[in-house]
């Protein structure tokens, strides 16, 4: 999921601010430091082609943060995780007839396209 936020976060910007100085904050730092000093890349491949696509149309600094150390926009992203995880939860607690199967495939299965991906979050 780090992954996938910083991807997000790199269209955003890629759309929005092109030139404006940004700066990503992640506290993957498998990611940050992949990026900043290109540490292999073991796996998701397919996430790493998008966001290394799109790395150099953007003006970005991306700096690790210690994860549930009270960093106030962590802590947020915390929040809103936490909130969406519960809401799914109901969700698949009002869909009985769903497998652990189906569910687990369900949450496997790549966006599509930028309106679905965007619905993860």
């Amino acid at each position: 999921m780090e992954m996938i936020a910083v991807l997000e976060a790199i269209k955003y910007v890629e759309k929005e601010h092109t030139q404006t100085p940004i700066e990503i904050f992640s506290d993957s730092n498998l990611i940050v430091q992949t990026i900043n000093k290109g540490w292999k890349k073991k796996a998701n491949q397919d996430l790493w082609v998008q966001i290394e696509k799109r790395l150099p149309k953007i003006n970005f600094t991306i700096e690790w943060v210690k994860a549930h150390a009270n960093n106030h926009y962590n802590n947020i992203c915390d929040e809103l995780a936490y909130a969406k995880a519960q809401k799914a939860q109901k969700e698949i607690q009002n869909k009985p007839w769903l497998k652990k199967q189906e569910i687990s495939d369900e949450t496997k299965k790549p966006a599509t396209d930028e309106s679905e991906q965007a619905s993860l979050f």
